[in-house]
């Protein structure tokens, strides 16, 4: 975490709000899940594709486990 003071201009965002500290932007951010251009490396990509692959493994064995007990269920 680091301490910044308000900026002297704000920023509007898509969403309509208006930002005017660091901490504001990074707070909008990590809630839209959202990344600055120069986070863009290779390791930052790699970790997102991790946790994307991730999410849709926990999803997968979601639906294959509802699907099993619907089968046992309505046998």
């Amino acid at each position: 975490m680091y301490f910044s003071k308000e900026w002297t201009d704000s920023l509007r965002l898509p969403d309509g709000r208006i930002v005017s500290s660091n901490y504001q932007l990074d707070k909008y951010l990590r809630d839209n899940d959202l990344s600055l251009s120069q986070d863009y490396s290779e390791a930052y990509l790699r970790s997102r594709r991790q946790h994307n692959e991730k999410v849709q493994k926990a999803e997968l064995f979601s639906d294959f486990i509802h699907n099993y007990k619907r089968s046992i269920w309505n046998d």
